[in-house]
């Protein structure tokens, strides 16, 4: 594992926006045949990031993750 980068970015939870800096990771498997989706994810999908649009990630921090994850290939 290792470290990718860090954003700031802000969460609402019950009326209350707290200031939160996300911490990214990333890391290699050697083994994700047992990966399953379980109630909190519908599917995954294995993509290569340079066939992923930007605009389709939920949040600036990880759009900002992510424009450094691109950067390093």
């Amino acid at each position: 594992m290792a470290y990718l980068g860090s954003s700031p970015n802000e969460y609402l939870f019950s009326g209350v926006t707290y200031k939160v800096t996300d911490i990214f990771y990333t890391c290699r498997a050697d083994d994700i045949s047992k990966i399953r989706p379980h109630d909190d994810v519908a599917e995954f999908r294995l993509m290569d990031p340079r066939d992923v649009d930007p605009a389709d990630l939920s949040f600036p921090s990880v759009r900002a993750a992510f424009a450094m994850l691109l950067a390093r290939l």
